[in-house]
């Protein structure tokens, strides 16, 4: 993928579809476009948004605990642990390895892919790549999405679904999990639970 600079500009009055009325149709055109381009956004900007949404989490905390009450029943201790720690966790987590997972990995290959895009490459030779069950077999944009063939059409109509089961010798380790609740067992949760960014200082 490569990458550049591409910002979303404010839509502002009327920037929707006319024809549709809806106010939201030139972001998504604008967004598919963004999409087609192939083209990434730079880590500064993904690390300033993924560290703006974090500050929302907890400048609008409070709004997020009312309005999950009053709109799915859900009490404040669970939609703290269930919705916003854990959401604050993937947001770390994201912000701590993001430079690592958008490193740039150093590969041969010849000009011809290194000017087009395409979802397969046949050199020298014509659809010969789609017989090979060995290569994945998919498309790009409007051609389609997934890999295909063998393993790979396996893997794109699988789930990988994670488990856990831990032995109970250490089940009194659990109970500030249960009932009654206080700020104290939240307090020990967040403890042991909270995924801290790498620049954080922590004082314990």
């Amino acid at each position: 993928m490569e990458t550049d600079s591409v910002f979303l500009q404010p839509t502002g009055s009327g920037a929707g579809d006319a024809t549709s009325g809806n106010p939201y149709a030139g972001l998504v055109s604008h967004l598919r476009a963004s999409w087609l381009s192939r083209k990434t956004r730079p880590m500064e900007y993904r690390v300033a948004q993924l560290e703006a949404l974090g500050h929302f989490l907890d400048e609008k905390k409070q709004a997020i605990l009312e309005a999950t009450a009053v709109d799915m029943g859900k009490p404040p201790f669970e939609v703290e642990l269930s919705e916003v720690f854990l959401c604050k966790n993937e947001l770390h987590e994201t912000l701590n390895n993001l430079s690592h997972w958008m490193k740039d990995k150093q590969v041969d290959r010849p000009l011809v892919l290194e000017r087009t895009s395409s979802g397969g490459f046949c050199g020298n030779d014509t659809l010969m790549q789609v017989t090979l069950t060995s290569l994945p077999f998919g498309g790009i944009g409007n051609s389609g999405l997934g890999m295909y063939h063998g393993k790979f059409s396996f893997d794109t109509f699988s789930h990988c679904r994670g488990c856990l089961k831990r032995g109970m010798g250490w089940e009194a380790l659990n109970a500030p999990r249960y009932p009654p609740y206080s700020q104290k067992k939240f307090g020990i949760i967040r403890a042991t639970s909270k995924v801290t960014r790498k620049s954080d200082c922590v004082l314990l």
